[in-house]
Order: structure tokens, then sequence, then C-alpha cells
């Protein structure tokens, strides 16, 4: 199993071993996050419109989140990818396969 999407400033890629999240633009570029499986307690996606982007966040166990309502918001957190319409599908496809994956060592 691999998945890939990529966002506006990060990229996630999720494979056997968790969610791996790297930053590819703004004063983070560079840094990365590997997210296991079993420290996965929720996954959030929230559609893209015409003018406004999506994003996919994956909230570790004992996030306490800020409750993400834009994709603003969203680009600071270093939980979550935002992404443009097209990437939708694929987006879907990643929250699916961690669900079905989350709380798996």
């Amino acid at each position: 199993m691999e998945y890939h999407l990529t966002g506006t400033t990060s990229e996630v890629t999720v494979d056997d071993r968790g969610v791996h999240i790297r930053r590819t633009k703004g004063p983070m570029k560079g840094a990365e996050k590997t997210i296991p499986f079993a420290q996965i307690a929720s996954v959030v996606l929230k559609e893209p419109s015409i003018l406004v982007g999506g994003f996919l966040q994956f909230q570790p166990v004992g996030y306490a989140g800020h409750g993400l309502h834009t994709p603003a918001q969203a680009a600071g957190d270093e939980n979550t990818v935002v992404f443009a319409k097209k990437g939708y599908d694929e987006a879907a496809r990643i929250k699916a396969a961690v669900e079905s994956r989350m709380g798996q060592a």
C-alpha cells in the first residue's frame, strides 16, 4: 500500500509504516514528520471549493487540536496537508486507507 498527495505547501505519503508529511514550501521547508498508524486517533478531510482549498488532517492520540475550519488555519498545522480541488479524490483514498489502519502497530 502506498498513497501520495502533493499539497500547496506540503506533501503526504502513506505506506505500511504510517503517514509521512514533508513541508515543500515556506519557513518549514524540508521539515518531515512521520505518524505511525498506532498513534493516529482520527483523520479529518475538508473538501475544497472553487475558491478555497481543502485539507487533510491527521490527529494523533492525545492531540489537543484547535478545530480547523479553513485552509488558512490548516496551513500552519504540522499534521495537515492543504490541497487544491484536483487532489480531493486522492485525499479521500488516503483518509479511507489510514482509517482502516488506525490504532494498528
